[in-house]
């Protein structure tokens, strides 16, 4: 187990808390969208009549991939938000801090060239397409907005299974690979080290 594992867990808790924070500042702004509050009781309420066997599982399918459709649909500026804020503090924050977030700088840890060129822009963006999901929630909102309900109830599911298996691999690949580095790494040509490592 690399020694930075935990470093790296913890300074991703701390950067996802500080987002979630400024989401929240941010959410203040969106004008308050009472179908949102419809929706879910009308989600739930579907829940539990398919829980209590009341409807079958085609019913349940039909009726729930309106109610998704329309929630999802209905959540479109804040997950906009969450998009660009994910965008401007692991990619450009992060590349004109020279590799660190505040997670990182406070766990003093670092995203380097894994074949120590300088790293540009692009590997960030190429970074944060897999690990911050940049990619596969473009997928989903552009499903969303263009390919209509029926096709965004089944992508839409198969893209957020997606992002859960990634997610799994890239733990365990950070975990026991011996350079620790995930599917995300591989990808942008970067590693993460320890800041002592740089003095050596």
């Amino acid at each position: 187990m690399r020694a930075y594992f935990f470093p790296r867990l913890l300074s991703y808790l701390i950067d996802i808390f500080l987002l979630a924070m400024i989401l929240g500042i941010f959410s203040f702004a969106i004008p308050e969208n009472k179908n949102i509050e419809t929706l879910n009781k009308e989600y739930k309420q579907l829940n539990e009549e398919y829980l209590d066997k009341k409807i079958n599982v085609d019913e349940y399918m039909n009726r729930s991939k309106d109610v998704v459709y329309e929630l999802d649909y209905a959540r479109f500026p804040e997950v906009a938000i969450n998009l660009v804020l994910v965008i401007s503090y692991f990619v450009v924050f992060q590349f004109y801090n020279k590799g660190q977030t505040i997670g990182k700088r406070i766990m003093k840890i670092r995203v380097v060239s894994n074949n120590d060129n300088e790293l540009t822009i692009n590997n960030y963006i190429f970074r944060s397409m897999i690990i911050n999901y940049i990619l596969l929630d473009l997928l989903i909102l552009g499903t969303l907005l263009f390919l209509g309900r029926d096709v965004y109830y089944y992508l839409g599911a198969f893209l957020k299974v997606l992002e859960t298996i990634i997610f799994i691999v890239t733990g365990f690949m950070v975990l026991y690979r011996k350079d620790g580095r995930g599917f995300h790494d591989l990808i942008a040509n970067t590693k993460v080290i320890m800041d002592e490592e740089e003095s050596r």
